[in-house]
């Protein structure tokens, strides 16, 4: 009887309590699965976050780190500039000291350069030109220590004009005070004025400077003014608007600050004028806390290389 019951248990459907009981059980189930599902998806959800939010500040302190690197490379890099720099300028001081030893013509030689004014590189460069090419007509844009030199020269030489431009009348004054300028050394006060040039929009120049100076010619520039170092595209652009017909056949131009952005574009400027009117040069860059460069005629080319 029994082996019947469980054979009729194998066919027959269970009766509908129990049934309902195994729909009830698998239902259960499949809701604790769904449930235990969904908590797992939050928790992957928060971890995904956390991970996110960790790379975002392993990525954060990544850029501050390389941003500090970059940073001290770059300090470190001016430091050594600074310091190249400033040794340049010490032995350019020891060359000139050495170079005006016994000079005929500079008795004074009580200069303070560096700062606003002209450095050393400068300073024996000039008196390189001074002493060995023997200029006639100097145009010297700024005054300052350049002046003293150049108007010492000027005062020892017969025939030489040594015209300076200056835009500061109480300058002027406290200089012609200081220091006594010969009947040969002429100063011409212009002010500044803002001009377009090329794809420049403003350039500070000296206002009446090729009024001033029109049909004139000289063998030595030196270019210490007007004020350039806020000017990015060009700077000091006068002598550049009248070259090259204010040069001699032989000549000589120096430019300071040549290191900064506008002065730098204004050479540029000058050689490629030098260029389409066929004329031979020579360039030559004098180095120190600033740069100096100095543009010569073929004929005089052993200046750029002294």
């Amino acid at each position: 009887m029994g082996t019947v019951k469980n054979a009729l248990k194998k066919v027959l459907p269970p009766p509908v309590s129990a049934f309902n009981r195994e729909v009830e059980r698998i239902l259960a189930a499949q809701e604790d699965n769904a449930q235990l599902i969904q908590q797992l998806r939050h928790e992957v959800e928060s971890l995904t976050q956390q991970l996110e939010d960790t790379q975002k500040m392993v990525n954060a302190l990544t850029k501050v780190v390389q941003e500090n690197q970059a940073a001290k490379l770059e300090h470190v890099r001016r430091q050594s500039a600074d310091a190249s720099r400033n040794a340049a300028e010490g032995t350019w001081a020891n060359v000139f000291h050495d170079t005006i030893r016994e000079s005929k013509w500079l008795t004074d030689a009580t200069f303070s350069p560096g700062r606003w004014a002209v450095g050393y590189p400068y300073l024996y460069a000039m008196y390189r030109v001074l002493n060995e090419f023997q200029p006639k007509r100097i145009l010297e844009l700024g005054l300052g220590q350049s002046t003293r030199m150049i108007a010492q020269y000027a005062a020892a030489h017969e025939g030489v004009e040594h015209l300076v431009v200056e835009h500061d009348p109480a300058w002027i004054q406290f200089f012609s005070q200081a220091f006594s300028l010969p009947a040969s050394t002429q100063i011409v006060q212009l002010e500044r004025e803002m001009v377009p040039y090329q794809e420049a929009q403003q350039v500070r120049v000296f206002q009446g400077f090729q009024q001033a100076l029109a049909g004139k010619q000289f063998d030595f520039i030196s270019i210490d003014a007007p004020l350039g170092g806020d000017m990015k595209e060009y700077a000091r652009i006068d002598v550049l608007r009248m070259m090259p017909g204010c040069l001699s056949r032989d000549f000589v131009v120096m430019v300071d600050d040549a290191e900064r952005p506008g002065e730098r574009h204004t050479v540029a400027a000058m050689e490629k004028c030098l260029q389409e009117h066929d004329i031979a040069y020579q360039r030559g860059g004098y180095n120190g806390k600033k740069d100096t460069v100095l543009l010569c005629s073929q004929s005089v080319g052993f200046l750029s290389s002294m």
